[in-house]
């Protein structure tokens, strides 16, 4: 598998090279591997080590991520993804949390919200309706 997810080179790093002028040879000297694979990263898609790829991106001007998607990308393993899922639905909730627990106020006009946004504003809100 190749950087760009099929067999043939990693465009975005040709382009990126071109940007900035360089050639697989000029940038091979630069962050010091042999020009051959530096040049099968652009042709063949090769993923470089760790330490590479962020000496590349420095020189590109560029996120490593971006060149080269791939090892960035999140690998659970199947039995696991089912609770990193859940904890992440669980970090969005606790997010409103201060929200919820803060007065009356905000839990009836959160609530109004979840019922479409209809309600007018002292409806949405005890105490404006109070203080008009």
């Amino acid at each position: 598998m190749t950087a760009t997810g099929g067999s043939m080179g990693n465009e975005t790093l040709r382009v990126a090279m071109a940007a900035v002028g360089e050639t697989a040879d000029s940038l091979a000297g630069k962050v010091r591997v042999d020009p051959k694979t530096a040049g099968r990263w652009v042709s063949q898609g090769r993923i470089p080590h760790a330490r590479t790829r962020l000496a590349v991106a420095k020189v590109l001007g560029q996120e490593a991520a971006d060149l080269w998607p791939e090892p960035f990308r999140r690998r659970d393993l199947p039995w696991f993804r089912k609770w990193a899922e859940l904890e992440q639905v669980a970090v969005s909730i606790r997010s409103y949390q201060p929200l919820l627990v803060t007065s009356s106020a905000t839990r009836s006009t959160l609530l109004a919200w979840g019922a479409g946004g209809r309600a007018s504003p002292a409806r949405r809100c005890p105490a404006a309706s109070r203080s008009s």
